[in-house]
């Protein structure tokens, strides 16, 4: 059964059946001229100069043939293109090949499918040629590497890296670019000499960038004496053809300060040959620390960590700084506070290598996955690799662990990288070249796009189980780690993972379309990938399956013997339960005799109170309470008897004195009235009051005389 190699299918699309006869008629190189973009794929025209657009995601959807757009540039460019890439804005493409620049403004987007411009098949938009004239008047320059600037707020900074050891730095917003600053990472050379000092591997030939540093963590890459303002720098590492890398340091902000350019940046442990001499690519992960992989001509990968150098290190080498001369200005060239760590090497597969005296160089192109730090692809002459990087995990694990636990926690770096082998697009020195060119990964779900030679094109899904990512932990895991539970088992499925996990990958077989390998090759092809079936995929899965067998069988003894275990405890439970009803019908018996002999306990303390000859230390405290009782009953009885003949006598008084008024006749104004009235009124309420305080008196005192007559009863 044929495996499809096109998840996507692509290849039936229109946009790549018209750019097939266009990419089969190029000359045999690696390029790039694919990049995936916020869903649309961007594949760049040979024939007609201009940029192809695919909206990936709604043709995946649809089940019919979505129509691809083609944005026509306003100044085609008129030099080879070999790469393309695009700012994370989607705003704006840059196509570069080895003597020039072009930068395209992409239009916006809206309507349903969301299609440029609303859906035209054809779009017209603003190009512009960067620094033509420069490229044109000096053909031995070549463009090495252009990419954007991440620090850019307005995403709109190039960066552009020459065969002359110079860096441009452009500012590609508005009507015409504005070329910002220039200098040089190394020997500026003639044109007499540029071919010398590219056989000495003395020239630049690739760049990237290294995480942002802020604060208190630019003193990693600059000296304390630094002019540098800015909050956020983002460094930069160079990549000589010898394996020298340097690391630069520059501000957007500020156009006056000068690049501070440290190196080259040590590298441990320290090698004969500086981890050869023929380096052609370099990709900075961003992890912590961060992961740099530099790719050699001859296939091999070095995988390095960028950490701090100590500063006894740094200091000891303060006084061998050298200096660069410029036309205009001189930078000098620092010893640097960071160094590389190489901790591992890997060779590449060039071809299937049917013969070991087949040696062969090419160069080699890294790309980043979007959707993981851990892995990334490199792109040749023949073929596809990718790489997936196991240290990132244990990097992960470190930094999250607590300072308490961090010398446990030190990464081992004992577990190698995985390489596979992809696509193969040569399988001996005799076949004919057939690189690839493009790739890209795009989102959502995460697919891995290859453009050939041929125009075909290879989608493959990253999910798959080839490419399987590093198992996460678990939530038990995590919480176990937390308490500072570590668990040494490894879990089953971990397991069958790692023996299903393959050393060697038999790669898709895409030849050129002129390859026609002898018949000895073919049956060494054939036998080749029947030992790699065999040793890599048959027997690894044979190994599973008695894993599986053994673990099934351990399995059903463990139920079996669970099974008996849960009989028991059921009958267990059974007796149990009657148990307990036994215990519970013993419980309310007692309950209810307890209950009976607390009610007569009470009674007979009552009946011995009571026959008790003397009285209790309560009864005495009632009976000095009542004699207090008494006594102030006494005192209030007389205190009332002089209140009633107080109140006898005013009343007295009071009728001799209203006799006596009503005799006089005396003639008051309605003032004076009305300030007797109120006075009245005021003194009848009082008198009221008074009243009702005596008759509660009154009141009180009658209780508690009959109180006092109850309890002397009582004492009879």
């Amino acid at each position: 059964m044929e495996i499809s190699t096109d998840h996507l299918g692509l290849s039936e699309h229109n946009l790549f059946r018209n750019l097939s006869k266009q990419v089969s008629q190029l000359s045999p190189k690696t390029r790039n001229v694919l990049e995936c973009k916020a869903d649309v794929l961007f594949v760049w025209s040979f024939e007609d100069s201009c940029l192809l657009t695919l909206n990936i995601k709604t043709s995946s959807i649809n089940q019919t043939d979505v129509k691809y757009q083609t944005l026509v540039p306003t100044d085609p460019p008129s030099f080879d293109i070999e790469r393309l890439t695009v700012n994370e804005t989607c705003t704006q493409v840059a196509v570069f090949g080895p003597h020039g620049i072009s930068v395209l403004d992409i239009p916006q987007r809206w309507g349903k499918l969301g299609m440029f411009q609303g859906g035209n098949a054809a779009v017209t938009c603003k190009s512009r040629s960067l620094d033509e004239r420069h490229f044109t008047c000096h053909p031995h320059i070549v463009v090495k590497q252009v990419r954007w600037h991440p620090g850019s707020a307005t995403d709109s900074h190039l960066l552009v890296l020459s065969s002359e050891n110079t860096f441009h730095l452009y500012q590609t917003a508005g009507d015409r670019p504005i070329l910002l600053n220039t200098w040089t990472v190394g020997r500026r050379p003639s044109s007499a000499r540029v071919h010398i000092l590219i056989g000495l591997g003395d020239t630049s030939v690739d760049f990237d960038f290294a995480p942002p540093v802020t604060g208190n963590s630019l003193t990693l890459y600059t000296s304390k004496q630094s002019s540098f303002t800015d909050s956020v720098m983002w460094p930069i590492l160079v990549l000589h053809g010898n394996g020298n890398i340097y690391s630069v340091l520059f501000s957007l902000s500020d156009k006056a300060s000068r690049p501070i350019i440290h190196g080259p940046l040590r590298m441990h442990p320290p090698a004969e040959d500086n981890y050869g001499v023929d380096a052609c690519s370099i990709l900075c992960l961003q992890s912590v620390p961060p992961i740099i992989v530099v790719a050699t001509c001859s296939g091999t990968l070095y995988h390095c960590l960028l950490l701090n150098t100590p500063e006894e290190e740094t200091e000891e080498e303060t006084n061998r700084n050298d200096s660069w001369n410029s036309s205009n200005s001189v930078y000098i060239l620092r010893v640097s506070r960071v160094t590389l760590f190489v901790f591992e090497s890997v060779e590449l597969e060039l071809g299937l290598g049917l013969k070991d005296e087949d040696l062969y160089t090419c160069p080699i192109l890294l790309h980043r996955d979007c959707t993981t730090v851990s892995r990334y692809f490199c792109t040749h002459d023949t073929g596809v690799h990718a790489m997936s990087l196991a240290v990132v995990g244990e990097l992960e694990r470190f930094a999250e662990s607590k300072d308490e636990d961090m010398d446990l926690s030190v990464p081992a770096l004992e577990e190698h990288s995985t390489c596979q082998y992809l696509v193969c697009t040569r399988i001996s020195s005799s076949s004919p070249l057939a690189p690839v060119q493009g790739l890209t990964v795009a989102t959502s779900p995460p697919v891995l796009v290859c453009l050939l030679c041929t125009g075909e094109v290879v989608s493959l899904s990253l999910t798959s189980v080839a490419l399987f990512p590093h198992a996460l932990p678990t939530f038990e895991e995590n919480r176990q780690e937390e308490a500072g539970v570590t668990l040494k088992k490894e879990a089953f499925d971990e397991h069958v993972l790692r023996l299903l996990q393959h050393e060697t990958l038999q790669p898709i077989l895409k030849l050129a379309p002129s390859a026609d390998p002898p018949a000895q090759e073919c049956l060494e092809l054939v036998s080749r990938a029947t030992n790699v079936l065999r040793e890599e995929y048959i027997q690894r899965h044979v190994r599973v399956r008695d894993e599986i067998e053994g673990k099934v069988r351990t399995l059903r003894r463990l139920k079996t013997h669970q099974l008996q275990e849960v009989r028991s405890l059921e009958e267990e439970q059974h007796h149990l339960k009657l148990a307990a009803e036994d215990l519970a019908e013993k419980y309310e018996d007692i309950k209810d005799k307890q209950e009976e002999l607390t009610r007569r306990v009470e009674l007979v303390l009552r009946a011995v109170c009571m026959r008790q000859p003397g009285a209790s230390a309560a009864e005495k405290k009632f009976g000095s309470h009542l004699q207090t009782v008494n006594s102030k009953l006494c005192e209030y009885r007389s205190l009332l008897e002089q209140i009633r003949t107080k109140q006898s006598y005013q009343h007295a008084e009071m009728k001799k004195w209203l006799e006596q008024q009503k005799k006089q006749h005396i003639h008051l104004t309605n003032s004076q009235q009305n300030i007797i009235k109120d006075n009245l009124v005021h003194m009848s309420r009082s008198i009221r009051k008074i009243t009702s305080c005596v008759e509660g008196a009154l009141k009180v005192i009658q209780a508690d005389e009959n109180l006092f007559s109850s309890v002397a009863t009582l004492g009879r």
